[in-house]
């Protein structure tokens, strides 16, 4: 910060700046990032863009285009239906890029937050739960170079109640 930006100087806009692209650089995820069904109105791939029930939807879309697809799937459960039972395979391919790049925000979150453990509570997490188990988010979350022992340390839990949004709003409310 210099000196007169005292105004302007935000520490979120440093944690955005300072975060890695939320697709990693390989191929096909490049193509990927270039398809309008991913990058929105923003012109670039952003993380809830990819790992969101929305963004499961635009990534499945995405790859749907990029392989000439015909799109099977409207919905993010469907999607998730399609890739457990393994007739779609851009739904597979996008629950498991959703799987892995879930796994990188939520390492990227623990360590600009300090957290010392994670609730995970998410509708389409627990549709897609099996596959999550066998997918690359473990690896991913722990892929932080010299912060995978912290990261090792950290548990990740599922929350899986029908009103875990309103019980956690409560219970923030109660203790203000």
């Amino acid at each position: 910060k210099e000196e007169g930006d005292q105004a302007r100087w935000s520490p979120w806009r440093t944690i955005v700046v300072g975060s890695p692209p939320p697709l990693a650089p390989t191929a096909r995820n490049i193509k990927l990032s270039s398809k309008p069904q991913l990058q929105g109105d923003a012109g670039y791939v952003r993380a809830e863009g990819v790992v969101s029930g929305p963004g499961l939807l635009g990534t499945y879309r995405a790859l749907c285009a990029i392989d000439g697809a015909t799109e099977q799937q409207s919905t993010p459960a469907a999607i998730a239906e399609a890739a457990a039972d393994g007739s779609d395979a851009q739904a597979a391919e996008a629950v498991a890029i959703f799987c892995a790049q879930f796994g990188s925000v939520l390492a990227d979150t623990v360590m600009v937050t300090g957290a010392t453990r994670v609730y995970v509570a998410g509708g389409i997490v627990t549709k897609i739960l099996p596959m999550l188990e066998r997918s690359d988010f473990v690896a991913r979350f722990l892929d932080k170079g010299v912060m995978r022992e912290v990261l090792q340390r950290v548990p990740v839990r599922l929350i899986d109640h029908p009103h875990k949004g309103v019980i956690g709003v409560a219970s923030w409310y109660l203790q203000q």
